[in-house]
């Protein structure tokens, strides 16, 4: 059998499903296997599949470059980042920051922009506990939600508790 030297072979740049991958292990049995069977092997993973942390720089996952990607910095957090920058993280507790916001008590936190509703309106909100709570949905419905928008008909305020 030929020996040939790891720095002599040949690079492999696109693989074909026809190529042979040796395996040798010194102390243990010379395998082969193709690149058909790898990319099969691949396809078929059915447990954790475990990725080094990385960081904005360098991240875990990487898309095409190392400027955009998803790392965790510690444990139980999640980062997405774009040219090296954090645009989403999600904390262990399932909060949410985007746009560089640090995580508060609130389970979302946004930095950045205006927040375009189109004609969406506010719908769900628990009943009013502060005195201006119901003023500022009826405003926000007014002017975001499909009002007129300018300045609200506060005629149509609910009355305040």
């Amino acid at each position: 059998m030929a020996t040939t030297k790891i720095p002599n072979l040949p690079l492999v740049t696109i693989a074909r499903d026809e190529d042979i991958f040796i395996i040798d292990d010194v102390d243990r049995v010379t395998s082969k296997i193709t690149w058909a069977d790898i990319k099969k092997s691949l396809s078929n993973i059915n447990t954790t599949l475990t990725v080094s942390p990385g960081s904005n720089l360098g991240p875990g996952i990487a898309f095409g470059d190392s400027l955009s990607g998803i790392y965790a910095p510690v444990s139980g957090t999640l980062v997405i980042s774009t040219n090296n920058v954090d645009r989403v993280v999600v904390d262990i507790d399932g909060k949410v920051g985007i746009g560089g916001a640090p995580i508060t008590d609130s389970k979302l936190s946004i930095i950045g922009g205006t927040c375009d509703m189109g004609s969406n309106k506010i719908t769900n909100v628990a009943l009013c506990t502060e005195d201006n709570d119901c003023a500022n949905k009826a405003y926000v419905d007014n002017v975001a939600g499909g009002g007129a928008g300018g300045i609200p008909d506060l005629s149509t305020l609910p009355s305040l508790p």
